[in-house]
């Protein structure tokens, strides 16, 4: 691993294998400090960390996750991922220099990411509220990573279309500025993951 990268792939980690995602960001000026959202029970938040990486996790319930002797905190109180105040308790960790938003596959087609009950699609990663709120956790020039099914459709037009899609909702949200964007087939849905940076 080299240093000052935060690689979330099967090359990267073998025992998560397509568990992991596909997603790689760079975290700029050797930056190490990951804040993964929705960590459910704390697999990928371990791996991450075990690449010299300082790791924070935020998901409704992080019993799992602490009982891995991770740093963690619950979203803030009576809200939901990434809505307005959620990311509050982890603010103290911070700020971060990288947001790693990784729904998997079957948290998509059931209750949510991680433990939270609410699925983190794509649209509600996007979101206004969403973005404001990753914002308000991220270093100056830190990087949003999301990998997240579409609940829209979003990619099915291929990734130009993709592309342009999200780099618009970034755009009209204002904050963020689309560095890399990758669509995957899943079946009848699609899967995007993306690399943003604060601006």
């Amino acid at each position: 691993m080299q240093s000052g990268a935060l690689r979330v792939a099967s090359c990267s980690f073998p025992r998560m294998g397509a568990a992991a995602g596909g997603l790689a960001a760079c975290l700029q000026g050797g930056g190490d400090r990951v804040l993964h959202v929705g960590c459910g029970g704390g697999s990928l938040t371990k791996m991450v960390a075990s690449q010299g990486l300082r790791v924070a996790a935020v998901d409704a319930d992080v019993a799992a996750a602490a009982n891995r002797g991770l740093l963690c905190c619950a979203y803030g109180e009576g809200t939901a991922p990434l809505a307005a105040g959620s990311l509050r308790p982890a603010a103290g960790m911070g700020p971060f220099d990288a947001l790693l938003v990784y729904t998997p596959d079957a948290a998509a087609g059931s209750s949510g990411s991680g433990s939270g009950g609410d699925v983190l699609t794509l649209e509600r990663c996007l979101s206004s509220e969403a973005l404001a709120e990753a914002a308000s956790v991220a270093a100056p020039g830190g990087a949003l990573c999301i990998s997240a099914p579409s609940a829209s459709g979003m990619g099915r037009g291929g990734q130009q279309e993709a592309e342009a899609a999200v780099a618009a909702l970034l755009a009209a949200q204002g904050g963020w500025r689309l560095e890399a964007c990758a669509v995957i087939s899943e079946g009848e849905g699609t899967r995007v993951e993306l690399t943003a940076r604060a601006v």
